[in-house]
């Protein structure tokens, strides 16, 4: 003779719906903080690559002692780098004789759309959203 407990196969609806309730509070935490992360990363990645052409900059003008002539090495002296996946930031620069300003503006309906504009100067000054640094 068998006994309920041997015919029992499964999980009960309040098993389930437990889980479904464990699940759902898991996921309330971990999708807004990892969007956060992304927003931080990509954010990094735009910086790095001011940062980087800030330094090619420099080094064109070493040679040629003015940065209206540098995007003739290969950066241009307008819109010159889009993120891999085309939605995150355009990034420009403006150049006179002695100064630059590089910008990276956030593509309207991409990733970073809420994340402000980031700036670099000659001079080294670094704004986010208009506040100072980064």
């Amino acid at each position: 003779m068998q006994t309920n407990l041997q015919k029992r196969r499964g999980f009960t609806l309040v098993e389930l719906m437990s889980v479904l309730a464990i699940l759902g509070l898991i996921m309330a935490f971990a999708i807004p903080a990892y969007t956060e992360y992304d927003h931080r990363v990509r954010r990094t990645k735009v910086q790095g690559t001011l940062l980087d052409v800030s330094g090619k900059m420099e080094e064109a003008y070493s040679t040629k002692q003015s940065f209206n002539d540098t995007h003739t090495g290969g950066v241009p002296n307008t819109t010159f780098y889009t993120s891999q996946s085309g939605q995150d930031y355009n990034l420009t620069m403006v150049t006179t004789a002695t100064t630059y300003t590089l910008t990276a503006t956030p593509i309207t309906g991409g990733h970073q759309e809420d994340d402000g504009t980031i700036t670099i100067t000659r001079a080294g000054v670094r704004t986010w959203d208009g506040n100072a640094g980064w």
